[in-house]
């Protein structure tokens, strides 16, 4: 078993987001064996997901179901690859987890377009920003994908 763990800070916009995203690219190409999941830096005890990105998702034909979950070293542990949005994010998780965990953490950007800047975080931003962001997410998500069958 894969497990993808995207991690964001609330956990209800950007990495539910992209969590939405795989978890229904993994389902629709029948990819075996993986697990897709997402975390926030901050304990938001179980905030509902985002609205308006919720309502992007949906129109784009994906579900973001759930509430925020914190991120805990156990779930962290349990990954096989953990995407995070900033740089603060990846900082964050690197303080929960032992070091030889490290080098399972990468920067969403880098990993899915060898580009070292953040995801913008479209929080309390007009539409197009949230637009922006999800497409953003959405294209590099298919990248993963695309990389699930041979490994990560």
């Amino acid at each position: 078993m894969t497990q993808v763990t995207f991690v964001c800070t609330g956990n209800v916009c950007r990495s539910a987001a992209a969590e939405a995203i795989l978890r229904k690219m993994v389902k629709d190409r029948c990819i075996p064996d993986v697990k897709v999941n997402s975390v926030g830096t901050l304990n938001l005890c179980g905030e509902q997901r985002d609205g308006m990105m919720s309502r992007i998702a949906a129109n784009y034909g994906y579900e973001m179901t759930g509430t925020s979950t914190f991120r805990t070293a156990e779930l962290l542990k349990e990954a096989d690859l953990i995407l995070v949005m900033t740089y603060t994010h990846k900082l964050e998780v690197q303080n929960v987890l032992p070091y030889m965990h490290w080098g399972r953490i990468r920067l969403f950007m880098e990993y899915c377009f060898d580009k070292d800047i953040p995801v913008e975080d479209p929080s309390h931003m007009p539409e197009s920003v949230y637009l922006r962001t999800f497409q953003l997410l959405e294209q590099g998500c298919r990248i993963i994908a695309d990389r699930l069958p041979e490994g990560l």
